[in-house]
């Protein structure tokens, strides 16, 4: 099984999500369950790291990098050797790929 790392932005994201359910729609139950699914869409990568599809087939320039679509939001990720690193749990209306291009050209981003 691989180990799974989040990057300090996707601690954030994954925090951020968190934060507008519990304050914006006021339901910290709602929060929790939305952190929990996508939490458990993670660990499946785990054992299954192939599990999402690859940028790759979109953005060439983005193909080391694969995500899954969970609840509404899209959790991007590598494979390193025997690591999943998660790099950003961003909302599927985001304009994530302007997001990730700039993101994945920096070298703080790893």
């Amino acid at each position: 099984m691989a180990e799974i790392v989040f990057s300090p932005k996707a601690g954030e994201d994954l925090d951020g999500i968190k934060e507008y359910i519990e304050t914006e729609l006021k339901s910290p139950v709602a929060a929790n369950n939305r952190v929990l699914e996508i939490l458990d869409a993670i660990g499946e990568l785990a054992r299954f790291p192939r599990l999402g599809p690859s940028l790759q087939e979109k953005f060439s320039s983005l193909g080391q990098y694969r995500y899954l679509t969970v609840a509404g939001n899209i959790v991007f990720y590598r494979i390193e050797k025997e690591k999943v690193l998660i790099v950003r749990i961003l909302g599927a209306r985001t304009d994530y790929i302007k997001t990730l291009e700039l993101g994945f050209t920096s070298p703080t981003s790893r």
